[in-house]
């Protein structure tokens, strides 16, 4: 679901997102989707590991430093930091990967990828230092780990996630991709 009301002040852009299962290592987890395809009957519980990855840009003519911060709207109230205390979503430890292992190029084919991003993240929703360096026309990916906490949701309800900057309240300029993601009972739909 594409939502444009970013503007805070960046050119970074959250291009694109892919879902897989937190079976495998940064290279070797199963997709479970297309990019930006919704996510249907895969009869992935709550309360069980789950991995998205973003594909962050920087698509205007300045250059700007920042970490990415994982945040989550429920049911359409304000976005909230995801970290491993947070309700809803909560970031949770992978046996796969080590936390803070850079992310290589793997759902988008463009030049000017940054490999040095530190990207894969578990712990407290913030890709780590150093700062991810953005020149016009880069783009890098993240993967975060997290769980949807089954307590904090009911059927019909709908979360939405979000990459923000360093400061971890200022939201990225454009997001054309959102995450959608919709509980039915036991079973999520994500878009």
């Amino acid at each position: 679901m594409g939502i444009m009301d970013g503007g805070g002040g960046t050119g970074l852009t959250q291009q694109g997102f892919r879902h897989r299962a937190d079976d495998g290592d940064e290279t070797t987890a199963t997709w479970l989707h297309a990019l930006d395809e919704d996510w249907k009957e895969k009869n992935t519980g709550l309360d069980t590991n789950l991995r998205v990855r973003f594909h962050v840009r920087q698509t205007v003519g300045i250059s700007e430093s920042s970490n990415l911060t994982l945040r989550y709207s429920h049911n359409g109230g304000t976005y909230t930091r995801c970290n491993a205390s947070s309700s809803v979503i909560q970031m949770s430890a992978s046996p796969n990967f080590t936390n803070a292992t850079d992310c290589t190029q793997q759902i988008t084919s463009a030049p000017t990828f940054l490999g040095n991003n530190q990207g894969m993240e578990e712990d407290d929703g913030q890709t780590n230092n150093p700062l991810i360096v953005f020149a016009v026309g880069t783009r890098t990916e993240v993967e975060m780990c997290f769980q949807i906490i089954g307590a904090d949701v009911s059927a019909g309800d709908i979360i939405q996630l979000r990459q923000y900057r360093t400061s971890d309240t200022e939201t990225l300029g454009s997001y054309p991709t959102t995450p959608t993601i919709t509980i039915d009972r036991r079973r999520i739909f994500i878009s």
